[in-house]
């Protein structure tokens, strides 16, 4: 619980503190969890398939946005292309997020806010990114550099933002992971 008390409060922090956050901050942040990631999962670096620009235009296209998130797009870049084993689809695993989940979550978005009732409706100021089996669906608004990222379940009406910065949902992830490598975290589980 310490640690991912730890985790929240440098993700806020950063996010209240440490004010506008240039692109290029933005992008060398996720290459370096992405690197961390592929370090504790003993993967190759060089075994990582990103999405192309033609992955890109084709997930904006499917999800009728013009623009990704530079966090986002950074993201897909360097290991959007999932599978089981992949470092993204062990990440976040038995969960759908990458290029292939992307071509169709926002169809899968507006299911569920048909399901809950919510009136949410997902147009072009929403990018979804993950899709989890249990119904939940993951975004962030298009046209911010850092948005947060909120959540809807087929269960709740309300929509609630979960994490303040995709970054930290990466990273929280990160360091469970890392503490799986070195064996730290019998007692602890995620939510997500």
């Amino acid at each position: 619980v310490r640690g991912v008390l730890a985790i929240a409060a440098a993700c806020l922090g950063g996010a209240i503190y440490g004010g506008y956050r240039d692109e290029d901050s933005l992008r060398e942040e996720i290459r370096y969890l992405v690197d961390r990631a592929s370090r504790a999962l003993a993967t190759d670096r060089k075994s990582l398939k990103g999405c192309s620009d033609g992955d890109i235009a084709q997930i904006l296209d499917a999800q009728r946005v013009s623009a990704l998130p530079p966090p986002l797009e950074e993201l897909l870049r360097c290991c959007g292309m999932t599978t089981t084993d992949s470092v993204l689809g062990r990440l976040f695993p038995g969960t759908g997020i990458g290029y292939q989940t992307m071509l169709d979550a926002k169809e899968h978005a507006r299911q569920t806010a048909e399901i809950n009732e919510s009136g949410e409706e997902f147009g072009d100021d929403r990018i979804v990114f993950r899709s989890h089996p249990d119904g939940s669906v993951f975004w962030m608004e298009t046209g911010l550099p850092d948005p947060p990222v909120f959540i809807m379940t087929e269960e709740a009406v309300s929509v609630q933002v979960t994490y303040p910065r995709l970054a930290c949902m990466v990273e929280q992830r990160v360091i469970l992971v890392e503490m799986r490598a070195d064996g730290r975290n019998e007692r602890v589980r995620t939510f997500g």
